[in-house]
């Protein structure tokens, strides 16, 4: 069956860890990581994907850093197997680098949900374990344990799952947007496990103001997507074809009541 974005409880990652060895003006990797920033930023995905290649062919295959981002732009492309790889290499290879090794478990264990299914799915008790590690490098992270409260959620484990969230919104210097994720969490522990779309509104080409309030009691398709994402771009005749479909029903059940 064609992808149709669903909305389902995130796990929340921090920013790569820039921490590179000391480069020198010209060195190979740093060239090819700043282009290959430089081509994410703007959405040009498989071009970074390239040019972080190319950084780690320059690092023989030893920086965890260049790991990290070749598959964080795997994962906006729609290869999560490959992104899987690359955060198993980054963790082996970050050594003694606590802020990138930490990064690469909450990485890996984002994935992981992502593809998983069921609570009972075992990417989920992965993606704990990944969690578990990261908690064992950096206990004060509130983003740690959030984390992993929702994957405890997600597992149908509400109360270990809820001490986690409680002890993220406890800590102090909590970001103010996570703080108010794990409270909603916490309030309705089914948001780990069911479909929600985040709070929305925008005015559309016809200068009609939507959001999620006014659509409220509605049966409402959202696909969020985007230009650069192929899979995204092949579901749009999916779409049309949907639409087409659903507007001749209306108007047939519109004629035949108007008929009576």
């Amino acid at each position: 069956m064609h992808r149709i974005l669903r909305f389902v409880a995130f796990l929340v990652l921090s920013a790569i860890p820039a921490s590179l060895p000391a480069q020198q003006p010209g060195d190979p990797m740093q060239t090819a990581l700043a282009q290959g920033d430089l081509y994410s930023s703007k959405r040009k995905y498989e071009l970074a994907l390239d040019a972080y290649h190319k950084a780690d062919k320059a690092a023989h295959h030893g920086s965890a850093v260049c790991y990290l981002k070749l598959a964080s732009v795997e994962r906006k492309l729609g290869d999560f197997s490959a992104a899987l790889d690359d955060t198993k290499k980054a963790v082996k290879v970050a050594g003694d680098d606590k802020p990138v090794a930490l990064q690469a478990h909450l990485q890996r264990a984002a994935l992981l949900v992502q593809m998983s299914g069921k609570p009972s799915d075992k990417k989920l008790r992965e993606a704990e374990e990944e969690l578990r590690q990261a908690l064992a490098l950096d206990a004060a992270k509130p983003l740690s344990h959030f984390n992993l409260g929702v994957v405890l959620l997600k597992q149908e484990r509400d109360a270990e799952g809820l001490a986690e969230l409680n002890a993220c919104v406890a800590m102090p210097g909590v970001d103010s947007a996570l703080e108010g994720d794990a409270r909603r969490m916490i309030a309705a522990p089914i948001r780990a496990r069911a479909p929600f779309a985040p709070d929305f509104s925008f005015t559309t080409h016809q200068n009609q103001d939507l959001s999620n309030a006014s659509l409220r009691g509605k049966v409402v398709l959202l696909d969020f997507w985007g230009t650069w994402c192929p899979p995204c771009r092949e579901s749009v005749p999916i779409l049309r074809n949907l639409n087409k479909k659903i507007c001749r029903e209306v108007l047939s059940t519109r004629g035949r009541e108007f008929g009576r």
